[in-house]
């Protein structure tokens, strides 16, 4: 990734992470917000767990998208296929009812 779009990242955490620290705040200021250091603390950890899920999705979309690009990955066949479980007795179909 270009260094940009890191900055851009964890400014928008950051942000987030002070619009999340000001609504669960009790003052109506938001320079007090910043006037205790364990407040910047929590903002700063806040941030960095924002940061930590925003760079968790942007790897699995490039990944995601390298291979689509490449064609390994087809969507459609790489789904698991789940029997469903039924509350029916053995033997008995679900058409088997109508």
């Amino acid at each position: 990734m270009i260094n940009k779009y890191h900055i851009s990242v964890f400014i928008f955490n950051f942000c987030f992470a002070v619009i999340i620290a000001f609504l669960n705040n009790d003052n109506s200021s938001l320079f007090q917000l910043f006037a205790s250091r364990l407040q910047i603390l929590a903002i700063i950890v806040y941030s960095l767990l924002l940061s930590s899920i925003s760079y968790t999705g942007i790897w699995i979309y490039l990944l995601l998208s390298s291979y689509a690009r490449l064609g390994n990955l087809y969507f459609s066949q790489s789904l698991p296929q789940f029997k469903v479980l039924s509350i029916l007795p053995r033997g008995v179909n679900f058409t088997d009812l109508k």
